[in-house]
């Protein structure tokens, strides 16, 4: 208190002034103390947590997964199609007719 009182000059104490003011200085204490607190709480809510990091992995894994197969799906498209023009610019009409479905329809 008396560090408090020697860094404000003007402050003297039975001054009608020294109740406010010194109580205010306690409430910026205080409040700083929580301030920094309540900072520090808020970083530690920010970084991600074991559980978020693994479904942020599990996530993007399963992403990496839909994207994969959308490509094999993709080039088995391709080669249906390379296979198609080949076996019918070689006149292999019995290769061509296994490439399609049993019970395929034409739309």
């Amino acid at each position: 208190m008396i560090q408090f009182l020697s860094a404000h000059p003007g402050l003297v104490e039975g001054s009608p002034r020294a109740p406010g003011v010194l109580r205010q200085a306690q409430d910026q204490r205080r409040w700083g103390t929580l301030g920094r607190a309540a900072i520090a709480a808020l970083a530690l809510l920010a970084l991600p947590s074991p559980a978020l990091a693994q479904q942020a992995v599990e996530q993007r894994l399963a992403t990496y997964r839909e994207r994969v197969e959308r490509l094999e799906d993709q080039l088995a498209i391709e080669n249906l199609q390379a296979d198609f023009g080949y076996y019918f610019d070689k006149g292999l009409w019995n290769e061509v007719a296994a490439l399609f479905a049993r019970d395929g329809s034409f739309e």
